[in-house]
């Protein structure tokens, strides 16, 4: 009950409808400075009611353009999802059906987010810095960035001043986003996080659970 306790006191504090916020607005760290492509291979396991789904992928980042690329072949074709500032597309290449279509808008906005901000890439972007709440007994900073559909806070760890996690708001549904296993990339000069967990979190943290685990297995900087 207190993990719930204290995820309800983090939505009392951010909620849709009365958050209260300094109303400062800030950029999220560094500005990259030239279209740097990031491209990552991964797999990616789906947890559902019963069974788990799993598959390889391709991951290609453009933080100058906001914008997401995952590809992977599944059993009815070849799926691209992409997904650049708010506008988000599904395309299988083999076939004009998208019955195996993985994922939707929030959860490409969740990696996308997610790698970025733990990878200090975020780029022009301007966000609201909230007050500092507590999650799972670790104090952050939220940072607000509303997007079209969605609210996405942008969760900075008070004590080693790390991005660790964000939280996505979209209509009644919450997810909570959290990025781990950080790798030194010399390429960029930066951490980045093999692993990124889904969770939803939407009746608190003490119920919450697993939709989606990526964990990246190589990554290349592409200028």
């Amino acid at each position: 009950m207190r993990g719930k306790y204290q995820f309800g006191l983090l939505f009392a504090a951010i909620a849709i409808c009365g958050c209260q916020s300094d109303e400062k607005q800030a950029p999220v760290q560094q500005t990259a400075e030239k279209q740097t492509f990031l491209k990552m291979t991964c797999h990616v396991n789906f947890y559902r009611d019963t069974s788990i789904y799993v598959t390889e992928q391709e991951h290609l980042f453009n933080p100058a353009s906001k914008s997401l690329q995952i590809s992977s072949k599944e059993p009815s074709g070849r799926f691209i999802w992409s997904l650049q500032d708010d506008h988000y597309t599904v395309n299988n290449l083999n076939s004009a059906k998208t019955k195996d279509n993985l994922y939707n808008k929030t959860f490409l906005q969740a990696i996308y987010y997610g790698m970025l901000s733990s990878a200090q890439l975020i780029t022009d972007e301007q966000v609201n810095e909230e007050e500092t709440v507590r999650i799972e007994g670790k104090w952050y900073i939220p940072y607000l960035l509303n997007k079209q559909d969605a609210k996405i806070r942008l969760m900075k760890n008070k004590a080693n001043d790390r991005f660790e996690q964000i939280i996505l708001q979209k209509e009644d549904q919450i997810y909570q986003v959290i990025c781990y296993n950080l790798r030194f990339d010399k390429d960029l000069d930066k951490n980045l996080p093999r692993t990124i967990d889904v969770f939803d979190a939407t009746n608190g943290l003490s119920s919450k659970h697993l939709l989606m685990k990526v964990q990246y297995h190589t990554a290349s900087v592409i200028n």
